[in-house]
């Protein structure tokens, strides 16, 4: 064939094969896919949309670092490919570079400024970088493009739960889940709002309907078995703990608040097992040394409580749980002025802590000190 047909042919055999690539790739069928992009670069090595699918493909089977690179490549051939932009953030982010990935995102917004999925994505590394508002606005200006994109309307619950935002965080889930009532993760998430809201007998709905959709989730069976603990069935958060546990053995918070529920059925020994393992793997848990002075407690080891709750306190010194709970591990040591000023350092970092409260009362009431407990707090 004569050299001038064949410049004539290349182009169209390069579209015929990113077309058969594409239909591969939107199958699901990578390594196909990755054939046909492979063989347009062997006709054009900078051929920007064989690098940009290749890279998104790296991206996918967790190959970020040379997702990077690829993509790096495809935008440095075609510098206004908005698209690549975004997903080169997509990979960063993965990388846990969010930064660079956020200049990825405002790159590919200065050149399509109503690049919807950019918006959203700009608005998950906003999240990770803790700027919240900033991420909600991003969520928001998603929204705008497109009402019904139930990612950007779950995404932003997760960000106004952050911010104790609970009642909005329902809401906005609620919304994502208007859209796509089967939305495994949004009904996990909604879940865990009206926990923090204290309607445990609906979250636990919210876990069960998104258990049928994700079975096999870890998360939803742990998160399931603290509402079934805040409803007192503590058997039933014992066997969703253990389900979770089946699925991720080093599931830390589950070994931790399975002890919880092993205490509330008065199976002491195992619950402190359960508090040793969940410490094995993380030992620096502020929360699971609480938890394990908890349990120590029952057992009536009251100077050993003590100990796990000042190893609690040396790494996390503003935990308010765990300085009340010290206090009454000094009242049981009979040590009222030092489980007195425990209490107090508790309401000064969460005045409204109504158990710290309680504690207070109830030592005031050992001591006689009557009008200290009317005067000085009023709850």
């Amino acid at each position: 064939m004569p050299k001038e047909m064949q410049s004539e042919l290349q182009p169209i055999r390069i579209l015929q094969a990113i077309q058969a690539g594409l239909g591969h790739h939107q199958a699901g069928r990578l390594p196909e896919a990755e054939r046909f992009y492979q063989q347009v670069l062997q006709d054009d090595p900078n051929n920007p949309d064989a690098l940009h699918l290749l890279g998104v493909i790296a991206h996918q089977v967790g190959k970020n670092e040379i997702a990077v690179q690829l993509l790096d490549r495809a935008v440095s051939v075609k510098p206004d490919y908005a698209e690549a932009f975004s997903n080169r953030g997509n990979a960063l982010q993965a990388l846990g570079r969010y930064t660079e990935a956020l200049a990825s995102y405002d790159r590919a917004l200065g050149i399509g400024p109503d690049y919807m999925e950019a918006f959203y994505n700009r608005g998950n590394a906003l999240h990770a970088l803790k700027r919240h508002d900033e991420a909600l606005a991003s969520y928001d200006r998603a929204l705008a493009i497109r009402p019904d994109y139930a990612e950007a309307s779950s995404n932003r619950g997760l960000v106004l739960h952050e911010l104790k935002r609970y009642a909005e965080a329902l809401a906005s889930y609620d919304r994502a889940l208007a859209i796509k009532p089967d939305y495994a993760d949004a009904l996990s998430n909604r879940g865990n709002a009206l926990q923090e809201l204290n309607r445990y007998a609906e979250a636990l709905g919210s876990y069960e309907r998104s258990l049928l959709f994700k079975p096999e989730s870890a998360g939803a069976l742990y998160n399931r078995g603290l509402a079934l603990q805040k409803l007192g069935r503590h058997e039933d958060a014992l066997a969703s703990y253990d389900r979770a546990l089946a699925i991720r053995p080093d599931y830390v918070e589950a070994l931790s608040d399975r002890g919880l529920a092993l205490a509330g059925i008065k199976r002491y020994a195992e619950a402190l097992a359960s508090q040793d393992r969940a410490l094995a793997i993380k030992p620096d848990s502020a929360e699971v040394l609480t938890n394990r002075g908890n349990v120590l407690q029952e057992l009536a080891c009251h100077g050993e409580a003590l100990a796990s709750y000042d190893r609690a306190l040396a790494l996390k010194p503003g935990f308010a749980e765990a300085l009340s709970n010290r206090g009454l591990a000094l009242q049981a040591l009979k040590r009222h002025a030092e489980a007195l000023a425990s209490y107090d350092r508790a309401l000064a970092i969460k005045p409204e802590y109504a158990e710290a409260h309680w504690n207070v009362s109830l030592c005031l009431l050992i001591l006689g000190d009557f009008e200290r407990g009317w005067e000085e707090y009023e709850w």
